[in-house]
């Protein structure tokens, strides 16, 4: 008996496992200070926060994040659309980082570029000016200048920190992730059903 009942406590833990966030309403997700429609209101930090930590991988190596509520208050249009507004918003959020690494590696062409024009000027001072002390000072300034503008440059073009890397993978990933909702009595009728195995995604499955 005791046996059967940590058996079921296994079961009960892995099937809350499988929904990551609870909501009591479609209003959890959106901004407590902004009453526009939920197409136009602003998503909440909080909520966005909270489902960068809470998703499940699956094997192909995609993201799912769940959401159940209580099935008198779901609304399949609402439901598409936020599911809509999620992809919409991590959608922006990856162009506006795309656009940090594009501004990133133009600022390194151009500290290459004026790098590589002070050491060219660098040359033409030695072709031109011979045994004037005021252009062999200028030197001093120019070849460090331009060695350093040049390396800075390449650095900033082509080696980006690892963590900017993982976190554009990490948007795109919630991008075209897979956005589910469930109803809580889906997630009871699972627990209770302790005689039938059937995984959640079916119980989900059976409800749409």
């Amino acid at each position: 008996m005791e046996m059967e009942k940590k058996v079921d406590d296994k079961r009960l833990s892995s099937v809350l496992n499988s929904i990551q966030i609870a909501l009591d309403g479609y209003d959890d997700i959106f901004s407590d200070f902004d009453p526009s429609p939920y197409s136009q209101r602003i998503l909440s930090d909080d909520f966005i926060k909270e489902i960068q930590k809470r998703y499940i991988e699956t094997k192909k190596g995609d993201f799912e994040v769940r959401f159940s509520l209580p099935d008198k208050l779901r609304d399949q249009k609402t439901e598409s659309l936020i599911k809509k507004r999620l992809k919409e918003y991590f959608t922006a959020q990856l162009k506006e980082m795309e656009n940090e690494i594009e501004r990133k590696k133009q600022s390194g062409m151009i500290k290459f570029a004026i790098g590589f024009l002070l050491l060219a000027g660098e040359v033409i001072n030695r072709f031109y000016t011979k045994n004037d002390i005021v252009f062999d000072i200028l030197s001093v300034l120019l070849v460090p200048a331009g060695w350093y503008g040049m390396f800075s440059g390449l650095e900033s073009f082509f080696d980006l920190p690892q963590r900017t890397h993982d976190q554009r993978r990490f948007m795109r990933k919630f991008r075209d992730a897979i956005y589910l909702f469930v109803s809580e009595e889906t997630v009871v009728k699972h627990i209770e059903s302790t005689s039938d195995q059937k995984p959640l995604e079916v119980f989900m499955q059976d409800e749409s």
